[in-house]
């Protein structure tokens, strides 16, 4: 798949060439698809591809598919210029999408805004993108957010007063490192030391050298907040990671595959912000991970979540705009423009699988980041994240939580604590499984790991038939972190597909939610899975073919929220899903097998042409057939399930029978009266 994957992307990009003749509307995109960069440009491709895709195969937009006209920029700001020249001059584009770095989008950003064509990039950061830029627009937040949200993340839950910055001398690394001085001072953190690089310098790698064994020599460095690409960052992290007792702390670079998977692997953290993170996900991007699983055999990371935001925004632009086929493109381009802006408050926006979407005044995107966490070349979150409280819920309660750190204050928006629980379940034994009442007994470890205490009686099973029993507790506490592990048995109800009935494969699943704290103040992650061969099954006729664990998203109940008087609110629930198939050939091949018994019968009773055994072969496959058919509806009288189409066969072919043998009966008794 790793082969078939870039061939997939390069088809891809060969076709969207093709469209530049076509006079539907037409989207551009541009980025690194070829050279240092090209890992990101694929990443971007994977997004902007399965939008179009899923877009496609439905209805369209406006009646038409979805075209894209793909460039490459290369990373080099003189491409991107003549790139953005050719998109202003193409009458066919309406909207553009990129560039994927600041430099290449700011240069690009001169020729939209001369030509009055709207862009949107997913991952520019540079705040000199969309500054003084009424065409650009960003649904990532900008440096001077990320330098804002990483300070106040070191301030607050690392608890750390003193940090050194590494910065890149090119635009992305300037602006990073400028937003970061100030938001330290803010979160009063004492920058120690600054220390430069220069991304094209020939001594690149004896200055990352020089500065790292500067930085070892240090006493009490505090944090080191990496504000460069993720080339570079890779090569300093590679030589900082060994004995270090420090975190080391960047910006997106550092959630993206192009760094993760050339990062030497090693136990120690390395923290970073990103716009997304599928571990803990909302609900609306759910449908989307799945999408993309499937389609590319991996998680989708930031980019490529951003950049299927970014298509989705546009398109979604697109059709408020009510673009006529008549107009010029100027004012098709103005009108697109238009409809941007009018995504700017959280009602207005629109629900990406990264967040809501919309703009402020300048352009750029208002949502929190993601925190993230890389060790062992994994990526996991924090354990504490902030979400972005809406202005009309913030009161004098609000504020002064921010003095206890429940919540933090900066750039004039308050974010509330939310609580990272790391989760798992091991299930040790599926005890019973009773199709009939759609019950099933399990015996199993549950594993939460986070920064403060979870009690049990906090813990709500969602599908408990009764309290389930706790066998034993174990606590353990690292640093930090508290590890709680609680062996529980308990009945379970689930939901049952018996439509393939006998060829049925069925989900047990165990679902709980914490009782009082809702999504916005605590989320479960998945820590780790077991395989289903580890499972004891004591279910007959019966075989475990998959074990899964996930999060999701649940709404509360309606008739509480009435009484105790509350808004809506969404819960994280946690899944465990133990997948079963039935057991042996013959258990699921029978019921066919005493249909063609059935047939076999009828057919013979009919070639050997005997009325009493026609009737009695009658009789007996009426009896059997509707003996069968009352077990099944036993199982499920809801729906129709496969089986019951086989019994209906056989009753078609019983009444064709009945309806010939009393044909020609009637008949020989009217040719008998004749003669």
């Amino acid at each position: 798949m790793t082969l078939i994957r870039p061939i997939y992307i390069c088809l891809f990009i060969l076709y969207s060439q093709s469209i530049f003749a076509s006079n539907d509307l037409c989207i551009g995109v541009a980025g690194p698809m070829t050279g240092k960069g090209k890992l990101f440009g694929q990443e971007m491709i994977e997004g902007i591809q399965l939008y179009v895709d899923q877009m496609n195969q439905s209805d369209g937009t406006f009646g038409n598919k979805i075209h894209v006209l793909i460039k490459d920029d290369q990373n080099d700001s003189q491409k991107a210029l003549a790139i953005a020249n050719s998109f202003a001059k193409n009458p066919s584009i309406v909207l553009v999408i990129g560039h994927y770095f600041s430099s290449t989008s700011i240069m690009a950003g001169k020729v939209y805004q001369k030509y009055q064509i709207p862009a949107i990039t997913g991952s520019a950061t540079a705040t000199e993108v969309t500054n003084h830029n009424d065409w650009y627009f960003r649904i990532i937040p900008n440096n001077a957010f990320q330098a804002g949200y990483i300070a106040s993340y070191i301030n607050s839950y690392l608890k750390i007063n003193r940090a050194i910055i590494i910065y890149d001398t090119d635009t992305f690394g300037i602006s990073l490192l400028k937003h970061f001085e100030k938001a330290a001072q803010s979160s009063n953190i004492e920058i120690i030391h600054k220390f430069s690089i220069r991304t094209h310098s020939n001594v690149l790698d004896a200055q990352i050298k020089h500065i790292c064994m500067k930085i070892r020599k240090t006493d009490r460095p505090g944090c080191i907040f990496i504000a460069t690409h993720a080339s570079e960052a890779i090569k300093i992290t590679s030589l900082l990671q060994e004995d270090r007792n420090y975190p080391l702390l960047g910006s997106d670079s550092f959630g993206t595959y192009s760094f993760i998977n050339q990062l030497p692997k090693n136990d120690k953290s390395l923290h970073f912000a990103i716009p997304y993170l599928s571990d803990i996900a909302d609900r609306e991007a759910l449908p989307f991970i799945k999408a993309y699983k499937k389609k590319y055999q991996k998680y989708p990371n930031w980019v490529s979540a951003s950049y299927y935001d970014a298509i989705h925004l546009a398109v979604d632009a697109m059709k408020k705009a009510n673009l006529s086929v008549e107009e010029p493109v100027s004012k098709k381009r103005r009108k697109i423009q238009k409809a941007l802006y009018q995504y700017y408050n959280i009602e207005s926006s629109l629900k990406g699988v990264t967040g809501n979407l919309y703009f402020n005044s300048i352009g750029d995107v208002v949502k929190p980041m993601k925190i993230g966490i890389i060790k062992n070349n994994k990526t996991k979150p924090s354990f504490i994240q902030y979400h972005l409280i809406p202005p009309e819920n913030i009161n004098y309660n609000t504020l002064k939580k921010t003095l206890t750190g429940d919540m933090i204050f900066f750039q004039d928006q308050v974010m509330q604590k939310v609580l990272v629980v790391y989760t798992r379940i091991n299930i040790l034994e599926l005890i019973e499984f009773n199709i009939n009442k759609k019950l099933f007994q399990v015996r199993f470890d549950l594993y939460l790991t986070s920064n403060e205490d979870i009690a049990f009686d906090d813990i709500q099973f969602i599908n408990t038939v009764a309290p389930v029993t706790i066998i034993a507790t174990t606590i353990k506490k690292h640093d930090s972190l508290i590890t709680k592990q609680f062996q529980i048995k308990g009945r379970f109800r689930t939901q049952l597909d018996l439509k393939a009935y006998p060829f049925d494969i069925h989900n047990l699943i165990i679902r709980f939610k914490h009782k009082r704290l809702s999504r916005d103040q605590l989320v479960y992650t998945v820590e780790q899975i077991q395989t289903h061969n580890q499972i004891k099954n004591h279910i007959k006729n019966w075989k475990i073919i998959d074990y899964s664990m996930y999060q999701d998203s649940l709404e509360d109940n309606f008739i509480q929220r009435l009484t105790q008087n509350h808004p809506e609110r969404l819960y994280s629930i946690f899944n465990s899903n133990i997948k079963i198939r039935r057991k042996g050939v013959f258990q699921s091949y029978k019921y066919i097998l005493f249909f063609i018994v059935l047939i076999v019968v009828m057919a013979l009773a009919q070639s050997i042409k005997n009325t009493l055994l026609i009737n009695i072969s009658l009789l007996f496959s009426i009896v059997s057939a509707g003996w069968l058919h009352f077990q099944i509806t036993k199982i499920s009288d809801a729906y129709l399930i496969y089986l019951e189409y086989f019994i209906f066969i056989i009753y078609l072919f019983i009444l064709i029978i009945f309806v010939k043998e009393y044909v020609k009966n009637k008949f020989l008794v009217q040719k008998r009266m004749y003669i």
